[in-house]
This record gives C-alpha cells, sequence and structure tokens, in this order.
C-alpha cells in the first residue's frame, strides 16, 4: 500500500514536468507578409521537440472570426481575404498539437497588418446645416465603397460666377466654412482622400449662403462738378460685396437731402441738377436685396460758380456835399456771391471801384466826391472766384455849400460877348445856388459848371487871355433874381470877369455878398 502512494506520488510530480516540455513548440516571426486592397498575406515559422504532432493552428483575426490553418512545414503562409481596404487588423495565431489524451494547445503569438488603399466611393447626402453670414456647416455620409480608405475628405468650393476654387480638409463628415461670402451661390465638392493620397469619387452640390449687410463702398471720390452737377465715383465693399443689390447715394445742403438708387453693376453717378455755387454733402452705400443699407461713406463737394445774379435793389443818396450813401439787397436765392464792388463815376472822369468782402454788410458811403455833382452808382455780385454777375445801378447828386473867395483878390477885367454867353448858361444852372469851395475839387466843378474856364491854363487863350498856373477865372456876376438877365443877358449888358488868385495849399476867404447869394444844390 505504501508503494502504491509512492508510485501515485512520483507520477503526479512528474506529470506536469512532462507535459511542459511536450508543448514546448513555438511560433516565430508571426508577421504581415504582403497586402492588398481586400486581403493579408500572414507568415510565420515553428520550433517543436517532436514529442508531440502538430494538428493545425486557429487563426483569428480582430477577435472576431477565425480560420483553422493546416500547415506542417517549418515555415508557413496564410491569406486572409475579404477584408475591407485601407483598415488594419489584428491576428492570433495558436498552434494545435496531438496529445495522448487529445488536444494540445500551444503558445499563442500574435501580428497585425493592414489592407492596401483603394479610392473611396463618393460621400452621399451632403446638407446645408448651418446657414450665417460668414459661415457654413456641412454635412454628408461617408462612401458606400472604402469607407476605411478616407483618410481627409477635401471640400472645394467656388462661387458660381468665378473660376477661382479653395479646398479645406477635415477628417469628418462635416465642415464649418467660414471664407464663404454672404449671399453666394457657391459650387461645393466633397472627395475622400485616403492615406496615400489617393482621391476617390467626389459629391457636387450647391449652395446659397445668406443674406447679409453689405460693407462700406471703397475709394469714394468726386470727379468732375460743373455749374450744376457733380460726378461721384466708388468701388464695390470689402465685405459682403455680393449682397449689393444696388448702390445708393443722398446729397444735400444742410437741411435738405434727396435718394438716387444705381444698380450694383454701376460704380459712377452724375447727380443732377443742382445750385451753382453750393456746397454739397454726398453719402454713398450699397443696399441689399433685402433692402438692408450699408454703412455709408461720406465726401463734400460743390458745384462749380456761374454768374451771380444782380442785387435786387440798389438806393443811393447824398450824404454831404462830396459824399453819397450806397444801400443794396441782396437777393435769397444767390448763391455765388463773395463780394461787392461798387463803382461810380460822373461821366466826365475815370470811374472809380471799392470792393466789400464778403460779410461787410450791404452799405457804403463814397467819399472824395465833387460837390453838386451828378453821380452813377454801379453794384455788383463778385463770385471768390471773380466771376462778376450783371450790375444793378442808380444815379445822384452831391450837395452843395457856401463859396469862400478872397474879395481883395477879386478885379474887374475887360468885359466880352464871348463872356456874356457863357453867362447865360452859367445863369440858368447856377441861379439860386452857392458855390462852395474847395482847393482841389471846386476848381474842376466850377469849370464844368461855367464858372472856370474849361482850358488848359498853360497853352490855351481864354477870352483872349492868357492864365498862368496860379491864377483861377470865376465869372462870377449874378444877375438879380426877376430881372431881364434870367435866360439871357440884356443886349448891351456887359459881364464882369473876376479873377481870384489861388495857390496850392491857400484857402480862399469868403466872397463879397454882391458877387454870390445863398443857395442849395437841385
Amino acid at each position: 500500500m505504501r508503494a502504491i502512494f509512492v508510485s501515485l506520488a512520483l507520477l503526479v510530480t512528474a506529470g506536469p514536468e512532462r507535459n511542459w516540455v511536450r508543448r514546448s513548440g513555438e511560433i516565430q516571426n508571426f508577421q504581415q507578409k504582403s497586402n492588398g486592397a481586400d486581403y493579408i498575406e500572414l507568415e510565420w515559422s515553428l520550433t517543436q521537440d517532436g514529442d508531440y504532432t502538430l494538428h493545425k493552428y486557429t487563426l483569428t483575426t480582430d477577435k472576431d472570426f477565425s480560420n483553422d490553418v493546416r500547415c506542417f512545414n517549418e515555415h508557413c503562409t496564410f491569406v486572409v481575404d475579404y477584408l475591407p481596404a485601407c483598415t488594419d487588423h489584428d491576428f492570433e495565431l495558436v498552434p494545435h498539437f496531438d496529445g495522448p489524451s487529445g488536444d494540445v494547445l500551444g503558445a499563442v503569438a500574435t501580428a497585425t497588418g493592414s489592407t492596401a488603399d483603394s479610392p473611396p466611393g463618393a460621400p452621399s447626402n451632403i446638407e446645408v446645416s448651418g446657414l450665417g453670414a460668414s459661415g457654413t456647416n456641412l454635412t454628408w455620409d461617408a462612401p458606400a465603397t472604402n469607407p476605411g480608405c478616407v483618410d481627409v475628405y477635401e471640400v472645394c468650393y467656388r462661387l458660381d460666377s468665378d473660376t477661382a476654387t479653395k479646398c479645406e480638409n477635415t477628417t469628418d463628415t462635416s465642415i464649418t466654412l467660414t471664407a464663404l461670402e454672404a449671399c453666394g451661390r457657391y459650387q461645393v465638392t466633397v472627395t475622400g482622400v485616403t492615406p496615400s493620397g489617393a482621391a476617390g469619387a467626389s459629391l457636387d452640390t450647391f449652395i446659397t449662403t445668406q443674406d447679409g449687410v453689405p460693407g462700406q463702398p471703397q475709394n469714394v471720390v468726386v470727379g468732375l462738378s460743373t455749374v450744376d452737377s457733380i460726378t461721384i465715383q466708388w468701388d464695390d465693399p470689402l465685405i459682403n460685396r455680393l449682397c449689393i443689390d444696388r448702390f445708393a447715394f443722398s446729397y444735400g445742403e444742410t437741411h435738405t437731402r434727396s435718394l438716387h438708387y444705381v444698380r450694383a453693376s454701376d460704380h459712377e453717378a452724375i447727380i443732377s441738377p443742382l445750385n451753382g455755387c453750393t456746397n454739397y454733402t454726398i453719402d454713398v452705400f450699397a443696399v441689399s436685396s433685402a433692402g438692408i443699407a450699408g454703412p455709408f461713406v461720406r465726401n463734400y463737394a460743390a458745384t462749380a460758380e456761374t454768374e451771380p445774379l444782380a442785387p435786387p435793389s440798389v438806393i443811393v443818396g447824398a450824404h454831404g456835399p462830396d459824399s453819397i450813401d450806397v444801400v443794396w439787397g441782396s437777393d435769397p436765392n444767390e448763391k455765388c456771391s463773395g463780394s461787392i464792388t461798387i463803382c461810380w463815376h460822373d461821366r466826365d472822369h475815370v470811374e472809380i471801384c471799392e470792393s466789400i468782402p464778403d460779410g461787410g454788410g450791404n452799405n457804403f458811403t463814397i467819399t472824395d466826391l465833387l460837390p453838386c455833382s451828378s453821380y452813377d452808382v454801379i453794384v455788383s455780385v463778385v463770385t471768390p472766384g471773380g466771376i462778376v454777375g450783371q450790375p444793378a445801378a442808380n444815379a445822384t447828386h452831391t450837395d452843395w455849400s457856401p463859396a469862400e473867395i478872397n474879395a481883395n483878390d477879386v478885379s474887374a477885367t475887360k468885359p466880352g460877348a464871348r463872356r456874356a454867353r457863357e453867362w447865360t448858361d452859367v445863369h440858368k444852372e447856377l441861379a439860386g445856388h452857392v458855390v462852395p469851395w474847395t482847393p482841389s475839387s471846386t476848381n474842376q466843378l466850377l469849370s464844368r459848371a461855367g464858372l472856370f474856364s474849361d482850358c488848359d491854363h498853360t497853352t490855351t487863350t481864354c477870352g483872349g487871355d492868357v492864365p498862368s498856373p496860379q491864377n483861377k477865372r470865376w465869372r462870377t456876376q449874378r444877375p438879380t433874381p426877376g430881372s431881364q438877365m434870367v435866360g439871357s443877358p440884356p443886349k448891351n449888358e456887359k459881364t464882369n470877369e473876376v479873377t481870384a488868385r489861388v495857390t496850392d495849399g491857400q484857402r480862399p476867404q469868403a466872397p463879397p455878398t454882391n458877387l454870390l447869394a445863398p443857395g442849395k444844390c437841385i
């Protein structure tokens, strides 16, 4: 009995060790040998001690399905087929040995492999899942053929009216395109690309992005300006240019505005009719098809100068013996007024003009005139650029004041018939008047009125006498009012010629009362 127990103990002790030795066969160099779009070829070697005979191998792919492989050579190969292209796979290989009591399993060997690239089919069911003014979301389904071969999706797009194409990549079956412009119709192409760069079939579609607000027009400039028009030019906005349905521009002066539209293809407009010499504010902006106006660009322009209107009225009146007041009206419709020019003359001397600057008022006093003389006064509006408008005129005369002649310097000279004829004219013009005296202006006045010789005092004989530069002659005899001297002198009436000596800078004294009587200018 004791011997039996010893024998059993020896058997139990020796059994596991012997079983381990008999299963010492080992798989070595288990790996992928080659591949194709739908298969993987595996290879390996087996070492064994020969105690048990190899029965078979079990090859499991992706822990899913298995194949029995019967290869009894030292080096074996096996092809796993019907695999999808462009996919990775895991393999487990287990040897089976024939043991005394049945199947004995050897050690498990593992390997990985992948099928070759094959162009994928076309994606399907593309949809616009989100549409915004600056981004468009697209989704699609993976290809039915070789979906595993898609490493990335290439999404290309271009405007329907353009030839330039842009592309973006994604590893998902969705993408957000942020470079699309609002209001654009785009052709979109989605293509699957393999890891080796092989492109599969493509899916094409058209999408239209959402309406947006156009940006500011660019490079807005004022072109030619005439007396009644202004030309304005611009370029498309940089933002949402495709949303432009039309361009609009408003213009006007400070309190009034007008609005006009032009086509989206137009980039120039002539604003007309306008008023000349007028400053205008011009706003240019784009409008979308939904009627949404974008931000405007403001410019300032002025129409050209035109001939100003004449002052509606000119009022003149004597301010004294040597001055005239001038008052003129302003036309409320006149836009070109820059200054006022006032000119005056007495028809015997050179015209004199004075410029009144803009804002200088509407009245002016002309001074240094000849007493008791008629003057024409002309008022004209002048533009800032120098265009003189139509004149408005009026006429008046200056007043007279009492004369001053030194009686001691007055003496009678030889009478003559010419003096009598001249006196008739003098009497008609000066009866009831007072002759003023100033060292400069009165000399000319008396000469023109007939009281002073109208001859050149250095070369011409006046009534047989040759005057000197220092001698000025007046015929000062005045008939008594109501006598026969009125209108013409008596037949034998003799006219006295009175000579007054006047030196430059010397003012004569008051004349004798029997020479001149006080009066006023009419």
